[in-house]
């Protein structure tokens, strides 16, 4: 009995449409941010939603709009940190918006990624972030068809025209490079990720940049392709070491794969950085703590995952009043990234 008294007292759109004059489709449009309706308007209606306390039934509104307000994120590794941070940053923006999202982890595995896409779509997700394996487009042509709005984070594809939101990788392993070259190293490698990767590609073409300008030959930099993990990182450069490649310096894909370099070094009894000097990417958190302190190249994580998710609802939102001219926006959106310089340099 007490549940249906409060069920009755609740307020409604129609008793904000009653007190402000607005009609119930124009309070509706506007406490969901729709971009036809005036900003000024928008403020009015929120101001008296508000002090009616006035909370949106999210199954009503479901019904009524044939909208989930869920958002689908796919990350490529769950357990990777950078990863992390840019669901943190999708989760703060979404919860903002009035969206919850659905989490789902390719584990870098193309079946896997195709698997998670379906998934989503069953749910009626309104939209997806997608961290891409890169191992095909089946999965974007596939969210394409279903007019479902899509964002990739993190990764994109050159040759595809989608919404991204990466940071500029061929900056940052400029950045990376000119920082061993200008203290002089000039036998080098760089322990990637597998090179379809778009990430993986850009920060290598960026280091080779560097070279140039310090006029050295490509084939004074050693490439090694390997998974993006600390194990990864670990396997290479044991053998590195155990086929005496003569570097003095390497550059990672990520902290995470720097990890394992710095283990193995370590292990082998190279001084870091006299023998040789190590640079990750991302700056994630451990990357100050561990021992010695990891020179990196810093990444927006947190933004991007912010950026991603604004630009989802910001597409979402123009499917719904059905503009085209708005629907075919596409935004590619770049971070500049920039070098943390620690001890391991």
């Amino acid at each position: 009995m007490k549940e249906e008294i409060i069920m009755e007292l609740r307020p409604k759109l129609k008793d904000i449409a009653k007190r402000t004059g607005y009609s119930v489709n124009a309070i509706s449009r506007a406490l969901r941010d729709m971009p036809d309706i005036a900003e000024e308007t928008k403020e009015k209606i929120k101001k008296v939603a508000q002090e009616m306390n006035y909370s949106p039934n999210h199954a009503a509104m479901s019904l009524r709009t044939n909208r989930s307000k869920s958002i689908g994120v796919i990350v490529s590794d769950i357990a990777n940190p950078v990863f992390s941070d840019m669901v943190k940053g999708v989760e703060m923006t979404a919860k903002e918006a009035g969206y919850t999202i659905i989490l789902g982890n390719s584990k870098e595995d193309y079946e896997e990624e195709k698997s998670v896409v379906e998934t989503l779509i069953s749910r009626n997700v309104d939209g997806i972030i997608l961290v891409p394996t890169m191992k095909g487009k089946e999965v974007i042509e596939t969210i394409k068809s279903r007019h479902i709005p899509l964002v990739l984070m993190g990764r994109r594809f050159h040759d595809l025209n989608c919404n991204s939101v990466i940071n500029d990788d061929k900056y940052g392993g400029y950045l990376a490079g000119r920082h061993l070259l200008e203290k002089g190293h000039q036998k080098l490698a760089y322990i990637t990720s597998p090179l379809y990767i778009s990430s993986a590609i850009d920060r290598l073409e960026g280091f080779k940049d560097a070279l140039k300008e310090f006029k050295m030959s490509a084939d004074s930099l050693f490439v090694f392709e390997t998974e993006a993990t600390p194990n990864g990182g670990y396997d290479t450069t044991l053998k590195l070491i155990d086929e005496n490649v003569d570097v003095t310096a390497v550059f990672c894909f990520s902290d995470f794969i720097a990890f394992g370099v710095l283990k193995a070094l370590k292990e082998r009894g190279v001084c870091i950085p006299e023998d040789i000097a190590v640079v990750g990417f991302d700056d994630i958190y451990f990357s100050e703590l561990c021992a010695p302190a990891l020179t990196t190249i810093n990444t927006s994580k947190l933004r991007t995952g912010i950026k991603a998710t604004e630009c989802l609802i910001k597409h979402i939102n123009y499917m719904e009043i059905k503009d085209i001219h708005l629907n075919k926006e596409i935004n590619n959106i770049i971070f500049e990234p920039n070098l943390i310089i620690r001890e391991s340099t």
